[in-house]
């Protein structure tokens, strides 16, 4: 069996035709619902969001900070 659902009732859901879903079946009805996917970032995207607010400061301290041997 194939379920049809309304273009209208994926555009209020925020859902793509592609997009995966998970079904459910609670007291009898059953459920379905958008599954969330992990937003995708491009580096040229992330890159230009570092501003001079953001940015933390350099550490450069060559001293021992632990056990290791310099």
């Amino acid at each position: 069996m194939a379920i049809g659902i309304p273009k209208v009732v994926l555009e209020e859901l925020g859902c793509a035709p592609e997009q995966e879903v998970e079904m459910l079946l609670l007291e009898g009805e059953l459920r379905i619902r958008p599954i969330a996917t992990a937003p995708k970032y491009e580096l040229e995207q992330l890159v230009h969001a570092i501003t001079a607010k953001n940015r933390h400061a350099l550490l450069d301290d060559d001293a021992p900070m632990g056990k290791e041997v310099w």
